[in-house]
């Protein structure tokens, strides 16, 4: 599958199309509709935030996936499952899917997208991977589960899972060539992850102008944003 993560270049805004892991979500039972997702987007920290939440809520007591990208070592670090012990054990990351657990994952999700493929779909590497790590939380019993974007935020694979909450970290510029050449058409993009009024959006410190179209799409969609609001501490 085509690793766009590697050929950043190359990649084109005919690459991003939702509907090919919505169908790939279907063919595994839709396994995203039982989780309770929070989903963060932004340029700045966002990967930070996922981990940060993610040993929270476990801190806390609960049981938690995590999907994160890209990895650093091991392909299965991307994908974490998390509770009180694992987070106390203090271990460079706690929790990643097992070789046995991501080998049977993906037997089941392959025979999928052979058929996908059949019929003359096409899906990326980090498409797969999204779909794989979405049916594996299916299968843990989990409290919650926290996923972090790939690169921008409405077309991103994602963003095919409906989420409880949608976070946004700091926009600025990013991958300009791909998401647009100002702070407005790439925080349009970011925002895309506010989609529907069942939501609740927390926001975080942004550029004027980011925030006010941040905060008309949470108007768009009746939600009452949460906002960071840095000053207070």
């Amino acid at each position: 599958f085509t690793n766009f993560e590697n050929t950043l270049h190359k990649l084109k805004d005919k690459d991003f199309n939702l509907g090919r892991v919505i169908e790939l979500l279907d063919l595994l039972g839709r396994p995203d509709k039982g989780l309770k997702i929070i989903h963060v987007a932004g340029t700045k920290g966002k990967g930070s935030t996922c981990v940060f939440l993610s040993y929270i809520l476990a801190s806390a007591g609960f049981r938690v996936g995590l999907y994160t990208s890209p990895h650093l070592y091991r392909v299965n670090e991307r994908i974490r499952v998390l509770d009180k012990d694992s987070v106390e054990r203090r271990e460079d990351f706690a929790g990643m899917i097992t070789e046995e657990q991501l080998a049977q994952t993906v037997s089941v999700v392959r025979g999928h997208i052979a058929a996908m493929m059949n019929r003359g779909s096409f899906l990326t590497h980090f498409e797969v991977l999204t779909a794989a790590a979405l049916y594996f939380f299916s299968q843990q019993g989990l409290d919650f589960v926290v996923l972090e974007t790939g690169l921008g935020g409405r077309l991103d694979a994602t963003n095919a899972a409906d989420a409880l909450v949608a976070v946004l970290t700091p926009v600025s510029l990013d991958h300009t060539h791909i998401l647009g050449k100002t702070l407005e058409l790439i925080a349009v993009e970011k925002a895309g992850i506010i989609k529907n009024s069942r939501q609740r959006a927390v926001i975080a410190p942004q550029d004027e102008k980011v925030m006010t179209l941040i905060l008309n799409r949470c108007r768009e969609f009746g939600i009452p944003p949460i906002v960071v609001d840095t000053a207070k501490y």
